[in-house]
């Protein structure tokens, strides 16, 4: 069964879901993505396929591999996509890779260490939008 429920963000269920992200990134207008993945699931023939189809949605995709989050790495990967120009983040795979894309997106907008955001509503700038793919 296939439902959508509406709340301060969207959530899509059901069979065939991941066949809508073409069109949540483009009515977003997201274009400069974070891949945040779990590094077990990168040589997948069905995550493959996905990363090559969320490249082909994207004009910029850079691929975020993780293992468990930890404050020092949520610092480390925040080194790694500095520079870049970034609008969105998409989590794939389990707790960590959506905890990690969630964590990316505040540090990305906050310039704090990521310890001094643990806990509720404590960053000053708004996340960048999260799309999360559980496995």
């Amino acid at each position: 069964m296939n439902f959508n429920f509406k709340f301060f963000g969207n959530v899509e269920f059901g069979p065939g879901s991941i066949s809508k992200l073409k069109e949540i990134l483009n009515n977003n207008r997201l274009s400069k993505v974070v891949l945040v993945i779990d590094q077990n699931l990168l040589e997948l023939p069905i995550i493959i396929k996905l990363i090559d189809d969320i490249k082909e949605l994207t004009s910029d995709t850079v691929i975020c591999d993780i293992s468990e989050p930890t404050y020092d790495s949520l610092e480390i990967k925040r080194l790694s996509i500095k520079e870049k120009v970034v609008d969105s983040f998409i989590g794939i795979g389990g707790g960590s890779a959506l905890d990690m894309a969630k964590g990316l997106s505040v540090l990305q907008t906050n310039k704090g260490p990521a310890i001094s955001y643990r806990g509720f509503n404590m960053f000053s700038s708004e996340p960048l939008p999260i799309i999360a793919i559980p496995t």
